[in-house]
């Protein structure tokens, strides 16, 4: 695993790499795209809020706020690639401490993470949306689970509500962050944008415009499992 400092400079090497990007635009990777802008927007404003001064409870999870941005810019570099040579396995083993933390939560979101990983294979066409689509329901499973409906109304000032009258996401992210203690708006901020930098990905391989038949290499199936992985520890360290 990376420490903090390769991963500033991970970070810095991959926004580069963004910029010179040259790739075919659709509707969902111009959403996608602007997802990945927010998420390197909102790290920006809470960098400089941590500059400021932020106490040394923020600093774990400002360094895996790092790590998520590098990891979103990233995938963005990776999937704009025709890179099918290379590598031809995983580059990392199966997170055990990630699947003992689902398992916290439930037997189930584990079983569901390993079936995820399971389907994330180059010979599968719709791996990376079915792993996609999967990490979309954990991520929800967790929110809810962590941060249920009824708790979140009556512990949060004025939450902002869905058009159904229940709490968004942005509004569980602040009452989990605020029962950390790390209450700060551009944290809250960015969460949000991190989480919903994920679930874009899932839009994104639906519409079905992915090369010639929709197959990912492995570095590509690489960088998606990362992306996920971390997104879904990254909550994790939120809700605990």
């Amino acid at each position: 695993m990376l420490v903090p400092a390769a991963w500033r400079q991970r970070l810095e090497n991959e926004l580069r790499r963004l910029g010179q990007q040259k790739v075919t635009v659709t509707t969902s990777r111009t959403v996608f795209i602007a997802t990945v802008q927010r998420v390197t927007e909102s790290y920006a404003r809470l960098e400089s809020r941590a500059d400021v001064g932020l106490s040394p409870s923020y600093n774990r999870i400002l360094d895996l706020s790092e790590r998520e941005t590098a990891n979103s810019v990233a995938l963005a570099n990776r999937l704009a690639m025709d890179d099918h040579e290379g590598e031809d396995k995983f580059d990392e083993p199966e997170n055990e401490e990630l699947y003992g933390q689902l398992r916290q939560v439930s037997t189930d979101l584990a079983n569901r993470w390993s079936g995820a990983l399971f389907a994330l294979s180059p010979r599968n066409p719709d791996a990376a949306r079915h792993f996609c689509a999967s990490a979309r329901e954990i991520f929800a499973t967790i929110l809810d689970t962590a941060a249920p409906d009824s708790v979140v109304l009556h512990a949060v000032a004025a939450p902002e509500l869905t058009d159904q009258g229940t709490p968004t996401r942005r509004a569980k992210l602040r009452y989990l962050l605020g029962r950390k203690n790390l209450g700060e708006p551009a944290l809250e901020d960015f969460a949000d944008a991190d989480i919903e930098d994920v679930i874009q990905l899932s839009r994104l391989f639906n519409d079905g415009t992915h090369g010639s038949a929709g197959v990912f290499s492995f570095p590509q199936l690489n960088a998606i499992r990362r992306r996920v992985e971390d997104g879904i520890a990254y909550l994790v360290e939120i809700a605990a």
